[in-house]
């Protein structure tokens, strides 16, 4: 053991020895009662510090870059990191609506929608030009930043509760809530119990309406009235809710969940880098007491997980589940400090005794908790659908690719030419590899590409300028098929020669060799085919055709130009054929 850890525990005895012990069914209730009749007379809140977004996003990039979670921890405490409040930023879903921008939003409770004037001009100018290229198309925007910014915890949401004179409604809310607010293990914290039906918008997320519902709401700071900025007060709340997720009936089944539990509890207090050891103190509403309870938070950064344990009695080695009113497991992530993803909750039940007879199990509802998001400068937006399918959720068959791909690039412009330039677009696994799959594809390929077809046009150019020139002739060159014919062999010969060096597989040399060594023997069978006359024609003129009748002479006349591929085709494979051209020459046909 270290030195400041061993000086954290002498700190953490120190008060606990003399505070006044409680029955852990009595620090239970302490922590979880959603009511009570006695308001907490030591409760204090903490004030919100108004910063800039920029500051509060570097307040907390400096934390995450701390190795250590004590020392993580230790810099919130002390930088009073969690009570920074951004100013200047816009609820970007009101001025959306004020614009005309008819996004669509996939979150409609939880509040994430605030965000930098500049994200949010950029967004609803991309939106106008998009849509003057797709009128139908929809899209819709996920989270942007909590009310207030700051890291998006996980299970975690930040709402602000105002006491506005001309909203009655808000007002009494704010009123409620600051009555109820008391200390739970320190913090400023409002506790209230539901049952599942009354998140009707919610339904999905529970197996039945009557499931007991746990709203934690942990105050993270107040902000009285601001005369000079007409500032109404505010308080500014972490809400998160736990739904009570009972053990099987089955007793053998629900023995191995608690033995797995405990196995897991115990692997992290012997092996869990300690974060915190300390007294905690919480108001009992029920009884008018205050309870003292000891706190020992562990991290085990190889595993991901952590733990918190809440008891009446430090716990020194071995754990002394009769001391221990809670014990909270979580997964635990170096860029998330001080947030529990998947936090389980476990209390244990007593009888009269105090002895344990079971347990209860809350899972702590999941919330988005992204690493960005913290500053109002980033948003989540969906991609384009066929037909505005699934905009609400990642299916990839129905994504509009060609859409998709212009709607980055209306971002991209739009921010160039309002002078704050997209620094990232960043897209998940599953989307990146659908795009690299539709999306025309650069690199190599696609340049031996463009230089195949390159020379098939060169091709196509000097047919006509021959055929154009022969236009102008008496008797047609034929010299220009040649020309013709080398220059399409030689697209042939490169596509194949190409293929052979940057083909990454088998196939595509086999199929893409194949491809050019077609173009080159087709391009040129092209020249004899085209240079040889089978028949003698002869350049129509009245005079000739006079003289062939009078001679009492057939005469075939073929209406053709110089120019006409279609027409040069049908000479060479039907009236110059072995058996038309022979039967014309038995005719004496002129």
């Amino acid at each position: 053991m270290t030195l400041p850890a061993i000086l954290s525990f002498l700190f953490a005895l120190g008060p606990a020895a003399g505070a006044p012990a409680a029955a852990p069914a009595e620090l239970t209730r302490a922590l979880t009662a959603g009511g009570g009749t006695y308001p907490d007379p030591a409760v204090m809140l903490p004030e919100l510090t108004w910063v800039l977004p920029e500051e509060a996003e570097q307040a907390w990039r400096k934390v995450k870059h701390l190795v250590s979670p004590a020392a993580q921890a230790a810099a919130i405490r002390r930088g009073g990191i969690e009570q920074l409040a951004c100013r200047d930023l816009i609820d970007f879903k009101e001025v959306a609506k004020r614009a005309g921008a008819d996004f669509q939003f996939r979150d409609a409770f939880r509040g994430r929608s605030w965000a930098r004037p500049a994200l949010a001009r950029l967004l609803v100018r991309s939106l106008d030009r998009f849509r003057q290229e797709y009128p139908q198309a929809a899209l819709s925007v996920g989270d942007i930043a909590q009310p207030g910014c700051g890291q998006v915890a996980y299970g975690t949401l930040v709402q602000q509760w105002r006491a506005d004179p001309a909203d009655e409604a808000a007002s009494q809310a704010h009123q409620r809530l600051r009555q109820s607010v008391r200390r739970v293990l320190g913090e400023p914290t409002v506790v209230e119990e539901a049952v599942a039906s009354d998140f009707p918008l919610e339904t999905d997320r529970f197996t039945s309406p009557a499931t007991p519902i746990l709203i934690e709401r942990r105050v993270l700071g107040h902000s009285g009235w601001d005369a000079e900025a007409d500032q109404p007060a505010l308080l500014r709340t972490a809400t998160r809710r736990f739904a009570r997720d009972p053990l099987p009936s089955k007793p053998k089944r629900a023995q191995r969940q608690v033995a797995k539990m405990l196995k897991m509890v115990k692997k992290l207090l012997e092996d869990g880098e300690l974060v915190r050891h300390e007294l905690a103190r919480s108001w009992d509403p029920v009884a008018g007491v205050e309870r003292s309870a000891m706190v020992q938070h562990r991290v085990d950064r190889d595993r991901g997980r952590q733990l918190l344990v809440v008891a009446t009695r430090p716990q020194l080695g071995q754990l002394d589940l009769s001391q221990v009113a809670e014990l909270r497991i979580a997964a635990w992530r170096p860029g998330k400090p001080e947030s529990f993803r998947g936090e389980t909750r476990w209390r244990p039940l007593r009888d009269l005794s105090g002895a344990i007879t079971g347990w209860d199990r809350w899972q702590m509802l999941s919330e988005a908790g992204h690493v960005s998001h913290d500053s109002g400068r980033d948003a989540d937006i969906s991609f384009v659908t066929i037909n505005n399918q699934g905009l609400h959720k990642v299916r990839l068959r129905p994504m509009d690719v060609t859409a998709t791909w212009r709607w980055l690039q209306i971002l991209d412009e739009t921010a160039r030419e309002l002078g704050t330039p997209v620094e990232q677009v960043l897209v998940g696994k599953k989307v990146r590899a659908w795009l690299a799959r539709k999306l025309p594809r650069g690199g190599p390929a696609s340049d031996v590409l463009k230089q195949v077809m390159g020379l098939l046009l060169l091709a196509a150019a000097v047919y006509f300028i021959g055929a154009g020139i022969n236009g102008l002739r008496e008797e047609p060159l034929k010299f220009h098929w040649w020309l013709v014919g080398i220059t399409g062999a030689s697209a042939g010969v490169w596509l194949a020669w190409r293929t052979l060096r940057i083909a990454k597989t088998g196939r595509a040399k086999v199929v893409f060799v194949a491809i050019g060594l077609f173009i080159t023997t087709v391009s040129m069978a092209i020249p004899p085919i085209f240079t040889y006359e089978r028949l003698p024609w002869r350049k129509f003129t009245a005079e000739a055709l006079t003289a062939a009748q009078k001679d009492g002479k057939v005469v075939v006349l073929d209406f053709t130009a110089e120019w006409c591929i279609n027409c040069k085709t049908f000479e060479k494979t039907i009236l110059e054929s072995d058996e038309v051209a022979g039967v014309l020459r038995e005719s004496g046909v002129q």
